[in-house]
């Protein structure tokens, strides 16, 4: 082949742009990096083979390997200590686009914020599957949402965490072929709280844009947590996992008023960050705080980049706060032409004596016809 009837690279930056693609997929990250390529280096069960790819990880190493000191904090050296922390924006993301199979779904969740005026949160049950709007992309099909134990308050949500439900929710997620893949949470208020405008009238405020916020420190912090408690297998590490496919969902009120989701993964570097506790949330949603060394915690130097209005290149001390922005990945999101739901909510009349479901039974989950194995 020669350079005119050869493929694309899943990779090109051309074909991304011109099709809005913001980041890479993951795998075509890999490909670009050349990781998985058939090769004459070293196959995966060599004794000389080394991993391509590296968990991010900013803790000081112990013991040193160079075993000439004692112990952190008794002790460090270049050895043993983390490199400088430059942060960047993540060029691929783990999970392309996030898709409800249904808009009964969301329905569920606003309808209890609108009879309570409380916001709510929920995890995310569903599978993965191929993306075809992006090269090797991935997309989080999601087929069911689990509201745990929660106490909604008019700006908030107090969960606990672990709950003690996930057991029994896990298992029967995956005998019907899912898992958690995210969460999802409102953060909704109506445009006019005092109801005198008749202009505004079912309208909600929009408090994430560009000029605000749209995910806070706290929430980033949150969901990075939550990423390394769901991390993605990959045979291409030393752990033989590597980043995650868990997303983050929220609903909010987009500048028309309207209730919109949107969906967001957190970087590895905040996860590295996270795990090694560097950062905690500011009192400005927009920023995050970079914590001070102390005995109980080595925190090495941090920097951001960043283009001023003269075209420079400007590297800053990101102590002691930083951009929430460098640390996010933004997924695309939407429903299906034609829903076809694994999971159907099949309404049962009122019954007028106790049955083996209870009195009070209204509902309950059935396969739908279309689905293999279906019983």
């Amino acid at each position: 082949m020669c350079d005119y009837c050869m493929p694309i690279e899943p990779f090109d930056m051309a074909f991304h742009a011109e099709h809005g693609i913001k980041h890479l997929s993951f795998h075509a990250y890999l490909r670009h990096q050349n990781i998985g390529v058939p090769s004459s280096s070293a196959s995966s069960s060599s004794s000389t083979y080394v991993p391509p790819l590296e968990e991010v990880s900013y803790r000081v190493k112990t013991p040193c390997p160079s075993g000439h000191h004692a112990p952190w904090p008794a002790g460090i050296c270049t050895k043993c200590q983390p490199s400088a922390i430059t942060l960047q924006r993540q060029p691929y993301r783990m999970v392309d686009h996030v898709e409800f199979v249904h808009s009964s779904l969301i329905d569920h969740v606003l309808d209890i914020w609108r009879k309570t005026a409380t916001q709510r949160f929920g995890f995310l049950l569903g599978h993965y599957e191929p993306y075809e709007k992006v090269p090797m992309g991935i997309k989080a099909v999601i087929e069911a949402i689990h509201e745990p134990p929660q106490a909604g308050e008019i700006d908030g949500i107090e969960l606990g965490l672990p709950w003690d439900d996930e057991p029994r929710i896990t298992s029967l997620a995956a005998q019907c072929g899912m898992s958690i893949v995210g969460m999802i949470y409102t953060d909704l208020e109506v445009a006019d709280p005092s109801h005198t405008d008749a202009s505004l009238a079912g309208l909600v405020a929009c408090k994430r844009h560009a000029d605000s916020f749209f995910l806070s420190g706290q929430e980033a912090i949150f969901a990075a947590q939550l990423q390394a408690q769901h991390k993605n297998a990959c045979r291409w590490t030393e752990s033989g996992s590597f980043n995650s496919k868990f997303v983050t969902c929220v609903l909010s009120g987009n500048p028309e008023g309207d209730i919109d989701v949107s969906a967001y993964q957190v970087s590895e570097q905040v996860m590295g960050m996270v795990d090694a506790d560097m950062i905690e949330a500011s009192v400005h949603p927009t920023t995050i705080r970079v914590k001070p060394n102390d005995e109980s915690r080595y925190v090495p130097d941090v920097f951001f980049r960043y283009t001023n209005k003269y075209g420079i290149d400007i590297k800053e001390n990101a102590s002691p706060t930083f951009p929430v922005e460098y640390l996010l990945v933004t997924c695309t999101h939407g429903f299906p032409t034609e829903p076809k739901p694994a999971l159907l909510v099949v309404h049962l009349p009122d019954r007028e004596s106790p049955g083996p479901a209870g009195p009070d039974a209204r509902a309950c989950l059935a396969w739908s016809s279309h689905t293999p194995n279906a019983s």
